[in-house]
């Protein structure tokens, strides 16, 4: 995984997530359980320190006042704030959409990820496999914007070439970016949702 050096005082990423199924938006990820407070939280676990990673009050892209996930990247090039969901069971005939909502503050240094898990189980549209699959890594187009990343992986079946996956501006609703998708091989049983 690509990193940069980056001063903490300058860089603040917030997320708001989901994983669904395409066809029935049933959401898989609970966020019911996210606390004000920093570190893990049941069925999140944090991807670097417990200093880099807090929930707390703040507006979401809607203007509703929820618990944000706030990463605070140390001064160290490794893992910097976010998340790695626990593994959740899948129907590999299913489509399921990974979505998140990040906004970027302070800084453009630093690499946001939006990426999903199934040991040896998510392929590229190719058929060939991807053990570490990220939709989408790379600055958002503007800071102190709210974008909505989605991401899918298609059915074991799925044959098709064209990338679904968009980056949304949280403003105009305008798709700014075409992202990468995956499909599941048709061994996968589980899956988890990673965003830093």
């Amino acid at each position: 995984m690509k990193k940069s050096i980056i001063n903490p005082s300058l860089l603040m990423v917030i997320f708001i997530l989901s994983v669904s199924t395409a066809l029935y938006a049933q959401n898989l990820l609970n966020t019911n359980t996210w606390t004000v407070g920093s570190g893990s939280v049941s069925g999140f676990s944090q991807n670097g320190a417990t200093a880099e990673n807090s929930r707390e009050y703040g507006l979401n892209h809607a203007g509703q006042n929820v618990i944000l996930w706030k990463a605070s990247p140390g001064s160290t090039s490794d893992a910097d704030g976010g998340w790695n969901s626990s593994y959740h069971s899948i129907n590999h005939n299913t489509t399921y959409r990974f979505t998140v909502w990040i906004k970027k503050t302070n800084s453009n240094s630093g690499t946001t990820y939006l990426g999903c898990n199934s040991t040896n189980n998510i392929l590229r549209l190719d058929g060939t496999v991807n053990n570490n699959p990220y939709f989408w890594y790379g600055d958002l187009p503007q800071l102190n914007r709210w974008y909505l990343i989605v991401g899918f992986v298609h059915r074991s079946s799925y044959t098709s070439d064209v990338n679904l996956g968009r980056i949304y501006d949280g403003v105009t609703g305008q798709a700014v970016k075409t992202i990468t998708d995956y499909k599941f091989k048709s061994t996968a049983t589980s899956v988890r949702h990673r965003s830093y």
